[in-house]
């Protein structure tokens, strides 16, 4: 792909808000306080949020706030749309619309909550079509798990071949992929998936916002403005939008007391199972590579693991508390049954054995402070490994 700079002329042309609006009702998850229900009147990174709930006006540090998640969304759009997602470690940003115009090294994207967005080639990593049937489709959400990391681009194409390269032009007619046996022009009904070697967008230090949108864009903003003038955002390369409120379904902070686990790497992982079948550790996916769902809830974040499993994490940054749910996948089958440990230290701190699926696990809360390991352990159930398709639930770290 082109590794040049990039110069982004951007067009400010979001949607616009209205002067004046009721208060946007919202539930807000607090690393101390547990759930408040009630009505924005105002939300920034410095000036944290102010909210009305039945129990008066209450203010709360940015660096306190874990998501806030509206309760009123606008209708998602019913058209299959194109899915990029942006370069950078795990992948959680992405950019759902329709092509618009392709400029050298960017392609204009139309996304529906965020209007015409410019993306460079070089901050995409994924590119995903979904007007394929499904099972092609779940292929192409596959790819960006199972590709190596062996510095090429990656195209799968329709009639199921996998192409390697580096991807030099993307413009209205499709990929041109430069390859050892020259260059090779893929139009893009042809192309499923691109799993490109993108350059990270960069992120200031402190706290961050991912921004989830009812379209089904997640982008990360570097500041946010929500107040009765409506909501400004600041995203990636300066760009500043106004968007419609009712157009976001939740916020998250990241960088604040609390730290994501699955935002941080492993400094071991054991995985011994039953027999020779290798079972991999999967972020944010269950261990088939589906979305984590336990007793009919789905979740975002979380840890796909199959007994037996141990993840250790070091846990020697300023942390007081890990918190976390748990349970067997809802795919993990009827004879799935395992037994859980949580352990600092070499210490036993929870332990619980014939977990079977459909049992949702938590909110657990230990105490680290002071620690310098924190182990998550899964080990066989009464059958062995049979089913036990495990997931960690949200785990967390709280300073």
């Amino acid at each position: 792909m082109l590794r040049d700079g990039v110069t982004i002329s951007v067009c400010l042309c979001g949607l616009a808000a209205s002067a004046a609006r009721a208060p946007a009702e919202v539930v807000v998850q607090t690393i101390d306080h547990g759930v408040v229900v009630g009505d924005v009147v105002s939300f920034s990174i410095d000036g944290g949020l102010e909210i009305v709930s039945i129990e008066g006006r209450a203010r709360f540090s940015t660096e306190d706030i874990v998501s806030i998640t509206r309760t009123a969304r606008a209708a998602a759009s019913s058209e299959a749309l194109l899915v990029v997602t942006l370069a950078g470690k795990g992948r959680r940003d992405r950019l759902v619309g329709t092509p618009g115009a392709f400029e050298d090294d960017r392609v204009i994207l139309n996304v529906p909550s965020l209007g015409p967005t410019p993306v460079p080639l070089e901050h995409m990593a994924v590119w995903r079509n979904p007007s394929f049937d499904q099972p092609v489709h779940e292929a192409a959400v596959e790819l960006m798990f199972a590709l190596p990391e062996d510095g090429n681009d990656h195209l799968l194409v329709a009639n199921g071949d996998r192409l390697s390269g580096l991807v030099v032009v993307a413009d209205s007619e499709g990929f041109v992929l430069d390859t050892p046996d020259g260059e090779l022009r893929i139009a893009h009904d042809q192309v499923v998936a691109a799993s490109i070697v993108g350059v990270p967008v960069d992120r200031k230090p402190g706290p961050r916002l991912p921004v989830s949108f009812t379209d089904g864009s997640r982008v990360t903003a570097s500041a946010l403005d929500w107040s009765a003038r409506g909501v400004t955002l600041t995203l990636f390369g300066g760009i500043q939008r106004r968007v419609a409120e009712d157009a976001i379904a939740r916020v998250d902070v990241v960088g604040g007391r609390w730290q994501w686990l699955s935002e941080l790497e492993p400094v071991a992982v054991d995985q011994t199972p039953m027999m020779s079948v290798a079972w991999p550790v999967r972020v944010d996916r269950n261990v088939l590579g589906g979305p984590l769902v336990v007793g009919g809830a789905s979740f975002e974040r979380g840890f796909g693991v199959h007994a037996r499993s141990a993840l250790a994490f070091d846990v020697s940054g300023g942390y007081r508390e890990f918190v976390t749910r748990y349970g067997l996948d809802d795919d993990s089958g009827p004879l799935g049954d395992v037994a859980i440990g949580v352990v600092v230290d070499g210490v036993v701190r929870f332990e619980r054995a014939d977990l079977r699926r459909g049992m949702l696990g938590g909110p657990l809360r230990v105490d680290v402070t002071g620690a310098r390991r924190l182990e998550l352990v899964v080990d066989f159930g009464r059958l062995g490994g049979v089913q036990d398709r495990f997931d960690w639930i949200e785990p967390a770290l709280i300073r």
